[in-house]
Protein backbone atom coordinates (compact mmCIF):
# COMPACT_ATOMS: atom_id res chain seq x y z
CA UNK A 1 0.00 0.00 0.00
CA UNK A 2 2.90 2.56 0.74
CA UNK A 3 4.43 2.20 -2.63
CA UNK A 4 0.83 4.18 -4.17
CA UNK A 5 1.19 7.06 -1.98
CA UNK A 6 3.20 9.80 -3.47
CA UNK A 7 6.22 11.07 -1.12
CA UNK A 8 5.41 14.42 0.18
CA UNK A 9 8.31 17.11 -0.10
CA UNK A 10 7.72 20.42 1.41
CA UNK A 11 9.08 23.11 -0.85
CA UNK A 12 7.75 25.79 1.13
CA UNK A 13 5.11 26.46 4.15
CA UNK A 14 3.87 29.06 6.27
CA UNK A 15 1.49 30.18 9.14
CA UNK A 16 -1.13 32.46 9.05
CA UNK A 17 -3.79 33.48 11.64
CA UNK A 18 -7.51 33.56 10.46
CA UNK A 19 -10.14 35.30 11.82
CA UNK A 20 -13.18 33.50 13.45
CA UNK A 21 -17.11 34.31 14.10
CA UNK A 22 -18.83 31.65 15.86
CA UNK A 23 -22.83 32.22 16.21
CA UNK A 24 -24.84 30.19 18.50
CA UNK A 25 -28.64 30.03 17.34
CA UNK A 26 -31.68 28.78 18.91
CA UNK A 27 -31.40 25.47 16.55
CA UNK A 28 -27.88 25.37 16.38
CA UNK A 29 -24.83 26.82 15.67
CA UNK A 30 -22.31 27.88 12.86
CA UNK A 31 -18.57 29.19 12.62
CA UNK A 32 -17.46 31.40 9.75
CA UNK A 33 -13.20 31.64 8.89
CA UNK A 34 -12.27 34.14 6.90
CA UNK A 35 -8.19 34.20 5.97
CA UNK A 36 -6.60 37.37 4.44
CA UNK A 37 -3.51 36.27 4.37
CA UNK A 38 -4.49 32.53 2.00
CA UNK A 39 -7.54 33.49 0.04
CA UNK A 40 -9.89 30.90 2.27
CA UNK A 41 -13.82 30.97 3.25
CA UNK A 42 -15.30 28.44 5.24
CA UNK A 43 -18.05 27.75 6.95
CA UNK A 44 -18.56 24.70 9.28
CA UNK A 45 -22.09 24.28 10.89
CA UNK A 46 -24.94 22.11 12.19
CA UNK A 47 -26.52 23.12 8.30
CA UNK A 48 -23.69 21.76 6.55
CA UNK A 49 -19.88 22.58 5.59
CA UNK A 50 -18.43 24.26 2.77
CA UNK A 51 -15.27 25.94 1.71
CA UNK A 52 -13.32 27.82 -1.11
CA UNK A 53 -10.32 29.44 -1.91
CA UNK A 54 -9.35 32.13 -4.03
CA UNK A 55 -5.52 32.70 -5.39
CA UNK A 56 -4.63 36.02 -2.94
CA UNK A 57 -4.25 39.31 -4.68
CA UNK A 58 -7.17 38.65 -7.46
CA UNK A 59 -9.74 40.45 -5.05
CA UNK A 60 -8.48 43.94 -6.70
CA UNK A 61 -6.63 46.76 -5.78
CA UNK A 62 -6.87 49.49 -3.32
CA UNK A 63 -6.19 53.22 -4.83
CA UNK A 64 -2.70 52.52 -3.01
CA UNK A 65 -1.21 49.19 -4.39
CA UNK A 66 -2.37 46.95 -1.51
CA UNK A 67 -4.75 44.11 -1.98
CA UNK A 68 -8.48 43.91 -1.49
CA UNK A 69 -8.60 41.62 1.50
CA UNK A 70 -10.49 38.06 1.43
CA UNK A 71 -12.74 40.45 4.28
CA UNK A 72 -13.43 43.49 2.02
CA UNK A 73 -13.80 40.76 -1.20
CA UNK A 74 -16.35 38.64 0.69
CA UNK A 75 -18.35 41.94 1.94
CA UNK A 76 -18.42 43.49 -1.59
CA UNK A 77 -19.66 40.21 -3.31
CA UNK A 78 -22.30 39.08 -1.06
CA UNK A 79 -23.77 35.26 -0.37
CA UNK A 80 -25.27 34.63 -4.34
CA UNK A 81 -21.64 34.68 -5.35
CA UNK A 82 -19.90 32.55 -2.84
CA UNK A 83 -22.84 30.01 -3.40
CA UNK A 84 -22.37 29.94 -7.17
CA UNK A 85 -18.69 29.61 -6.77
CA UNK A 86 -19.11 26.61 -4.61
CA UNK A 87 -21.53 25.16 -6.17
CA UNK A 88 -19.68 25.58 -9.41
CA UNK A 89 -17.27 22.92 -6.90
CA UNK A 90 -20.33 20.08 -6.18
CA UNK A 91 -21.39 21.81 -2.98
CA UNK A 92 -24.97 20.87 -2.46
CA UNK A 93 -26.16 19.32 0.38
CA UNK A 94 -28.66 16.64 -1.54
CA UNK A 95 -30.87 14.12 0.51
CA UNK A 96 -31.63 10.71 -1.58
CA UNK A 97 -35.73 10.66 -0.98
CA UNK A 98 -38.41 8.46 -1.64
CA UNK A 99 -41.94 9.34 -3.18
CA UNK A 100 -43.88 6.32 -1.82
CA UNK A 101 -47.01 6.00 -4.50
CA UNK A 102 -44.64 6.76 -7.36
CA UNK A 103 -41.70 4.33 -6.26
CA UNK A 104 -44.52 1.67 -5.36
CA UNK A 105 -45.97 2.02 -8.67
CA UNK A 106 -42.18 2.32 -10.48
CA UNK A 107 -41.17 -1.10 -8.80
CA UNK A 108 -44.75 -3.05 -9.78
CA UNK A 109 -43.78 -1.75 -12.78
CA UNK A 110 -40.22 -2.83 -13.33
CA UNK A 111 -41.00 -6.24 -11.55
CA UNK A 112 -43.16 -6.66 -14.00
CA UNK A 113 -41.66 -5.82 -17.13
CA UNK A 114 -38.42 -7.97 -15.93
CA UNK A 115 -41.01 -10.88 -15.02
CA UNK A 116 -42.82 -10.84 -18.08
CA UNK A 117 -42.09 -14.12 -20.00
CA UNK A 118 -44.23 -15.64 -16.88
CA UNK A 119 -47.16 -13.72 -17.95
CA UNK A 120 -48.24 -12.79 -13.63
CA UNK A 121 -46.04 -11.89 -10.92
CA UNK A 122 -45.49 -15.60 -9.08
CA UNK A 123 -46.70 -15.94 -5.65
CA UNK A 124 -43.07 -15.43 -3.83
CA UNK A 125 -43.00 -11.65 -5.37
CA UNK A 126 -46.43 -11.33 -4.50
CA UNK A 127 -45.52 -12.35 -0.71
CA UNK A 128 -42.05 -10.62 -0.75
CA UNK A 129 -43.59 -7.47 -2.28
CA UNK A 130 -45.73 -7.01 1.04
CA UNK A 131 -42.47 -6.59 3.27
CA UNK A 132 -41.26 -3.72 1.05
CA UNK A 133 -41.61 -0.32 3.07
CA UNK A 134 -42.32 2.69 0.94
CA UNK A 135 -43.36 4.91 3.75
CA UNK A 136 -39.43 5.89 4.47
CA UNK A 137 -36.55 6.36 2.32
CA UNK A 138 -34.03 4.38 4.89
CA UNK A 139 -37.21 1.71 5.79
CA UNK A 140 -37.72 1.26 1.99
CA UNK A 141 -33.82 0.72 1.84
CA UNK A 142 -33.30 -1.52 4.30
CA UNK A 143 -36.77 -3.74 3.43
CA UNK A 144 -34.73 -4.35 0.07
CA UNK A 145 -31.72 -5.47 1.53
CA UNK A 146 -33.80 -7.70 4.27
CA UNK A 147 -36.03 -9.46 1.38
CA UNK A 148 -35.41 -12.87 1.65
CA UNK A 149 -33.66 -14.53 -1.42
CA UNK A 150 -35.86 -14.84 -4.27
CA UNK A 151 -37.16 -13.70 -7.70
CA UNK A 152 -38.01 -10.23 -6.51
CA UNK A 153 -34.59 -9.68 -4.75
CA UNK A 154 -33.05 -10.62 -7.62
CA UNK A 155 -35.59 -7.93 -9.98
CA UNK A 156 -34.64 -5.11 -7.70
CA UNK A 157 -31.56 -5.47 -5.65
CA UNK A 158 -30.24 -1.82 -5.62
CA UNK A 159 -32.79 0.30 -3.73
CA UNK A 160 -31.11 3.18 -5.50
CA UNK A 161 -32.45 3.00 -8.64
CA UNK A 162 -35.95 4.04 -6.71
CA UNK A 163 -34.26 7.21 -4.20
CA UNK A 164 -34.11 10.26 -6.15
CA UNK A 165 -32.45 13.56 -4.79
CA UNK A 166 -33.66 16.41 -3.69
CA UNK A 167 -32.03 19.90 -1.95
CA UNK A 168 -32.17 18.97 1.54
CA UNK A 169 -33.68 20.97 3.37
CA UNK A 170 -30.34 21.82 5.60
CA UNK A 171 -29.52 23.70 1.90
CA UNK A 172 -32.24 25.89 2.25
CA UNK A 173 -31.17 27.25 5.77
CA UNK A 174 -27.90 26.86 4.63
CA UNK A 175 -28.49 29.17 1.68
CA UNK A 176 -31.62 30.97 2.14
CA UNK A 177 -30.75 31.97 6.05
CA UNK A 178 -27.22 31.39 7.44
CA UNK A 179 -25.17 32.48 4.48
CA UNK A 180 -27.33 35.90 4.08
CA UNK A 181 -27.16 36.54 7.99
CA UNK A 182 -23.54 36.03 8.25
CA UNK A 183 -22.90 38.27 4.72
CA UNK A 184 -25.32 41.24 6.63
CA UNK A 185 -23.19 40.26 10.04
CA UNK A 186 -20.09 41.27 8.17
CA UNK A 187 -21.10 44.07 6.26
CA UNK A 188 -21.78 45.89 9.72
CA UNK A 189 -18.07 45.41 10.96
CA UNK A 190 -15.11 47.44 10.58
CA UNK A 191 -12.41 46.36 7.85
CA UNK A 192 -10.31 43.66 10.04
CA UNK A 193 -6.71 43.95 9.20
CA UNK A 194 -4.27 40.44 9.93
Amino acid sequence: MDKYLPKLEVKAESVSTAASYRFVFDEGWAIFTINDATGEFMVTSDWGNMSYRWTVGCQGKHEDGSNVTMHEFLREVGPDYVLGKCASEGVKFLDRVIDSKATRKEVIDAVRERNRETERLSEKIDDDFRLLDFDSTEGFAESINSLPLGPLRDLISWPGEYLKQEESPRWQIFSEALLPFFFGFLRKQAVVKP
